[in-house]
Order: structure tokens, then C-alpha cells, then sequence
């Protein structure tokens, strides 16, 4: 999506379709779990930087396969999995 996308869905310019809309929920989810985790300065760290578990950045995963992985590493991680 282009970055004035966000923009015109709050501006009610244009709508969310289906695939958008699902992934707008996915990254809310992920970041209020991280934020469970973390500060919020650290959960923009944490979604960008390599992650182990993952073998990938966990922003990259999102994007390509879903909150599902992802959710599971910051479960993983909560439990101290990496401690």
C-alpha cells in the first residue's frame, strides 16, 4: 500500500478492502502483544530487527504469511523461550 493510503481510509476518502482490513487487524494485534512485552520505543525494534525463531524479520513475515508466526514468536518469547 502507498504511505498516503493510511491517510484517505481515516479521511473516509476510500475504504479498506478485504485483504487490508485483515492485515490492519493482524499488525494491531501484534503490536498490542508486543506492548504487553515491551515499551513502545522497543516494539518497532523488535518488529524490524532479525528474529530467530522466525529465521526472518517478523515484519517481513507478517506481511508475507500472517499474524499467526509471528504471534507465536512473541508467545515464545513472553514465556522465555530466549531468556
Amino acid at each position: 500500500m502507498s504511505r498516503s493510503q493510511p491517510s484517505r481510509w481515516r479521511a473516509g476518502r476510500e475504504g479498506l478492502g478485504p485483504e487490508s482490513h485483515r492485515r490492519v487487524l493482524d499488525l494491531d494485534y501484534v503490536v498490542a502483544r508486543l506492548l504487553q512485552l515491551y515499551p513502545r520505543e522497543q516494539d518497532e525494534i523488535w518488529l524490524t530487527s532479525h528474529n530467530a525463531h522466525l529465521g526472518a524479520r517478523p515484519v517481513d513475515v507478517l506481511r508475507l504469511r500472517g499474524a499467526e508466526s509471528v504471534v507465536a514468536a512473541i508467545d515464545a518469547e513472553a514465556e522465555g523461550a530466549y531468556a
